[in-house]
């Protein structure tokens, strides 16, 4: 009968083997899954032999008086960007600056770095600043495991006065300055020059003929002799008339007196007294030599105009 059959030693030795394999096989399940679980707390340390990077980002706060956070982020700027697995505890005020167009001061900036599967490239891909909430490079897939390019693992968020130790005060802080425009140069009038005036020419001055007036003491009926004797003009001979012997004389120039003397009249005792106590005779002599000497003249002239002729 069935009843009365009882298991071999064989079988009872048996069954407590099968109980502990089942017990171990649940705990390898446990312990499978927890691995599971934690991966993305190893997976930075885990040596895939891919690449790795790390960046820097500088944001603006939504408020200030709150400590940075991805909820408290605005527009993230990239600082920097570099390969590796640790983050940066070096960064400077100049670089961050670098990074944003407004003065970066006061207590309302904050700086995000992040940790990524890849190259920088990963940073760099201008589609993917992050600017909360919508645009962000992505994170790590826990249910896929295992190296995934171009996603994030890790990420973390510091005030900025944190990260570099301190930040100016916005009244300290210059504006950047704008990019100055290059001056026009204005290229300076030339000197004028001035006109060149040219002096008219001189006109020669003409001297008008002044006749040579040879004045003739004339003989008044008082006997007296004229002080100033009225000039008469010499005639121009004519070369084809020949003048007599009595023209020539009558023609001939009257010498002028080198002095003047004036004889008075004669006071009723019938004497004559001479103003200057000069003489006719020596005055009449000078006047028969000049008479001679222009007779001489009136004949050469005719002499040589008979010749021209």
């Amino acid at each position: 009968m069935l009843h009365g059959l009882r298991p071999s030693a064989h079988d009872r030795g048996a069954a407590p083997r099968r109980r502990a394999l089942a017990l171990t096989l649940v705990t390898g399940v446990i312990a499978a899954s927890t691995l599971a679980a934690a991966a993305p707390a190893s997976a930075t340390d885990k040596p895939y032999g891919k690449p790795y990077s790390v960046a820097a980002y500088v944001y603006k706060k939504v408020d200030p008086a709150k400590d940075a956070a991805w909820e408290n982020s605005t527009q993230q700027f990239l600082v920097a960007a570099w390969d590796g697995k640790e983050y940066r505890a070096d960064l400077t005020l100049e670089e961050i600056q670098a990074a944003v167009a407004e003065p970066v001061c006061g207590p309302g900036w904050g700086i995000q770095q992040d940790k990524a599967f890849g190259t920088t490239a990963v940073f760099t891909d201008p589609d993917k600043q992050p600017w909360y909430p919508n645009s962000y490079i992505g994170w790590w897939d826990s249910s896929k495991g295992g190296y995934q390019p171009g996603k994030l693992y890790q990420a973390a968020h510091w005030n900025l006065e944190d990260a570099i130790g301190s930040v100016p005060e916005c009244d300290e802080v210059a504006p950047v300055p704008s990019a100055t425009p290059t001056p026009v140069v204005t290229p300076s009038p030339l000197p004028t020059v001035p006109p060149v005036t040219t002096p008219s020419a001189t006109p020669t001055p003409v001297a008008s003929e002044d006749p040579t007036s040879t004045p003739t003491p004339t003989t008044t009926s008082s006997g007296e002799v004229s002080a100033a004797p009225t000039p008469s003009a010499t005639p121009t001979p004519s070369a084809s008339t020949v003048p007599g012997a009595s023209e020539v004389l009558n023609s001939a120039p009257s010498p002028s007196p080198s002095f003047t003397s004036e004889v008075l009249a004669a006071p009723p005792s019938g004497r004559v007294l001479a103003a200057t106590g000069s003489s006719v005779g020596p005055v009449l002599a000078i006047a028969g030599v000049l008479v001679a000497g222009g007779a001489g003249l009136v004949v050469a002239r005719q002499r040589r105009a008979r010749q021209q002729g």
